[in-house]
């Protein structure tokens, strides 16, 4: 996972469905191939596991979008309206990023 803080341009990728539809020339030269691409999306981690990631921490701060559950007072909000996540079952804290953009590619 790489965190980056600027979209790329969707038209410097080859759709899925293009790459499928043809052989290419070559598979190691060309733009890479997009997979899937989804935006405005939230990512709900263990804060454990979000202080293992430093990717995840990376994303985490990027413009501070995120609320904490599970420890504080769980009120904190990054306008977004996602509302606070119930504990989970074994009471850990929660940590809710939001408006992130997902792109799965090739490279």
């Amino acid at each position: 996972m790489e965190v980056i803080f600027e979209a790329p341009q969707i038209t410097a990728f080859v759709p899925l469905i293009e790459h499928q539809s043809t052989t290419p020339a070559s598979f190691y030269s060309g733009p890479p191939v997009l997979h899937y691409h989804s935006q405005r999306c939230k990512v709900i981690v263990l804060e454990s596991d979000l202080n293992k990631s430093a990717a995840l921490q990376r994303l985490a701060q990027g413009g501070d979008k995120s609320h904490t559950n599970g420890g504080g007072n769980g009120n904190a909000s990054n306008g977004d309206d996602m509302g606070v996540l119930p504990p989970n079952e074994d009471n850990s804290a929660q940590r809710v990023v939001g408006n992130i953009d997902v792109w799965v590619t090739s490279e």
